[in-house]
C-alpha cells in the first residue's frame, strides 16, 4: 500500500496498527517525510 493509502487506513482502522507487532515501511513510502528524493 502506498503512503497515501496508509494515511487513510490509519484513521479508518486504527486497531490494525495499534495491535500490529510489525509495520514495514520502505524508503519510497517515507521519502517525502524525510526530505529525500525517492528517484535516486
Amino acid at each position: 500500500m502506498s503512503m497515501i493509502e496508509v494515511n487513510d487506513i490509519v484513521f479508518k482502522h486504527p486497531m490494525i496498527f495499534k495491535t500490529a507487532e510489525l509495520v514495514i515501511l520502505n524508503k519510497v513510502d517515507i521519502a517525502h517525510a524525510v526530505d529525500v528524493d525517492a528517484e535516486k
